[in-house]
């Protein structure tokens, strides 16, 4: 079981897994797939808003370190 938190609202809930073995990125490979065949837009567990607020942070935190992919 996975714990899941959300930092917005405070709420932490647990989240059934299908397997003892399966990690955060298994569960939201389930979510995405889960999503898509609901005909979703987003996940409710997710916004793109948060998304991309992620990867503007990662990527400050990428260049602050000197990290280029260019």
């Amino acid at each position: 079981m996975i714990q899941v938190s959300n930092h917005l609202s405070g709420e932490t809930r647990i989240q059934q897994t299908t397997r003892s073995d399966e990690d955060l990125y298994a569960y939201e490979i389930d979510e995405v797939g889960r999503a898509i065949a609901a005909g979703d837009q987003q996940s409710p567990e997710m916004s793109w808003e948060h998304s991309r607020g992620n990867a503007v942070v990662l990527d400050a935190w990428l260049k602050e370190a000197g990290v280029s992919y260019a």
